[in-house]
């Protein structure tokens, strides 16, 4: 994880200050579901999901931290405060006794996240580095009040660090906060107190972990008993390649452009001659994909695994299933500058793929980071 290098000023703001123009929102689809939807008054006695998200908004531009920022990092994590809980509408559940929960909601509200940022005119698609601070903070919203709850509280904390920087998820986890009326809110700003010092003990407070090397790191986040200090040997045998992004990406083009020598095992390609339609069952194409592979990963011959691969558990069961063979993985990333890019370059395919399953995958897609891999490519074209 980078600092930020391009500059982004948050579009729904108003010209005179740092303030989220409500009135412009008002429109929106999800700031709607949002206004309508109640929580759980022991946690948020303010009332539902829209009135908390501007008190939140409001309080973290009262913090310190948040104005000692410059100003990308303001305008990112006023957008993160304004996305939090945009998926509490999706996920709320009121059971029989009128208690109310919206598990997952922060999974879910990196996805919608994402698909605001990149798919709506109103955010002026924030550069791909700032959009993924914003979804990585979503995401990882609730950490700082749960990380030692966790199964491994320092895993935990290792592999958000590789998505989002932790410094800026405590100034987001108290502007949280102080946005909501509870009764334990000084045991909660505790814990973000905690979760700040546990960072810094750990090296991944305002910075990636530094691990002895890319093999270490790697086989530290797929292990259930490694230390992150600990120096793993490498005893990789044969380097493979895989490719991550939407149909249309231009993943054909970045490997024609970058690896033209090496072998591909390519879904697409295989769905051709096999004359499988993307919406057909894939187990055919997966299992002689696998038989590909298996030929070059038995021969220890660098190969390119060339298809969508848009989820974390995918590339992971990917890896897995590849782990008897000690492979070296590099993932390679691959974005058009904007999603209208993208679907005007699948238009233009000899077989698009259909809106239906381009738009599924858009709301699946997770951006690889360093927990998977021993290295991780972004080409954003």
């Amino acid at each position: 994880m980078t600092n930020i290098q391009q500059p982004w000023t948050f579009p729904i703001v108003t010209e005179a200050a740092d303030r989220i123009n409500w009135s412009e929102l008002a429109c929106l689809d999800w700031i709607a579901a949002m206004e309508k939807c109640d929580q759980d008054a022991h946690h948020h006695a303010e009332g539902d999901v829209l009135t908390h998200t501007k008190l939140v908004c409001q309080s973290l531009l009262e913090l310190a931290d948040w104005q000692a920022c410059d100003a990308t990092t303001r305008a990112l994590l006023l957008a993160a405060a304004l996305l939090h809980d945009v998926a509490k509408p999706a996920t709320t559940r009121v059971d029989e006794t009128g208690q109310i929960s919206s598990l997952k909601h922060t999974q879910v509200g990196a996805s919608m996240a994402r698909q605001i940022l990149w798919r709506n005119a109103e955010f002026a698609c924030p550069p791909f580095q700032v959009r993924e601070q914003i979804v990585g903070l979503v995401r990882y919203s609730g950490l700082p009040l749960w990380f030692l709850e966790k199964e491994d509280p320092i895993k935990s904390i290792l592999r958000a660090s590789q998505s989002v920087r932790l410094d800026w998820l405590s100034i987001l986890a108290e502007a949280d906060i102080r946005g909501r009326q509870c009764a334990d809110k000084q045991e909660l700003l505790d814990r973000v107190s905690m979760f700040r010092e546990f960072c810094r003990e750990h090296q991944c407070f305002d910075r990636l972990r530094v691990f002895p090397s890319n093999h270490s790191r790697f086989s530290y986040f797929r292990s259930a008993s490694l230390l992150p200090e600990r120096e793993v040997f490498d005893d990789t045998k044969v380097s493979v390649v895989i490719m991550s992004g939407l149909p249309a990406a231009g993943k054909d083009t970045w490997i024609a452009q970058h690896l033209p020598e090496l072998p591909v095992v390519s879904l697409d390609a295989i769905r051709k001659i096999i004359k499988v339609d993307p919406e057909d069952d894939q187990a055919p194409v997966i299992a002689a994909a696998r038989e590909q592979a298996r030929s070059l990963l038995r021969t220890g011959r660098e190969f390119v695994w060339n298809a969508t691969n848009v989820s974390s558990s995918l590339r992971h069961s990917l890896i897995s299933w590849m782990a008897p063979f000690k492979p070296n993985i590099s993932i390679v990333y691959v974005e058009p500058a904007s999603f209208e890019d993208l679907q005007q370059r699948n238009k233009t395919r000899k077989n698009p793929v259909p809106e239906s399953i381009l738009d599924r995958l858009s709301q699946r897609l997770e951006v690889p980071t360093l927990s998977e891999a021993h290295t991780v490519i972004t080409h954003i074209s």
